[in-house]
């Protein structure tokens, strides 16, 4: 179960990566979910999984969001 969530949170952490918003929180909650399986503590590193799951979809829907959300910090050139 823990390996499973690691790897959907490497997927989503590919994906932020691949629209630009890659949080910098998410590979060291990778790193310390995998860190705490190989030291024997799942349920350690099922946290920092689901963590770094968390903040890897976070960062693809802030992607998403700043699609569109930009245009209203933008000045209107109407006079």
């Amino acid at each position: 179960e823990v390996m499973a969530v690691i790897e959907r949170a490497q997927q989503s952490l590919n994906k932020a990566t691949e629209l630009g918003h890659a949080w910098s929180v998410t590979p060291t909650l990778i790193d310390a979910a995998e860190a705490e399986l190989a030291a024997r503590r799942p349920d350690a590193a099922l946290v920092a999984a689901q963590r770094a799951l968390v903040t890897a979809n976070a960062a693809i829907a802030q992607a998403k969001s700043e699609q569109s959300a930009w245009q209203a910090r933008v000045p209107s050139q109407q006079p």
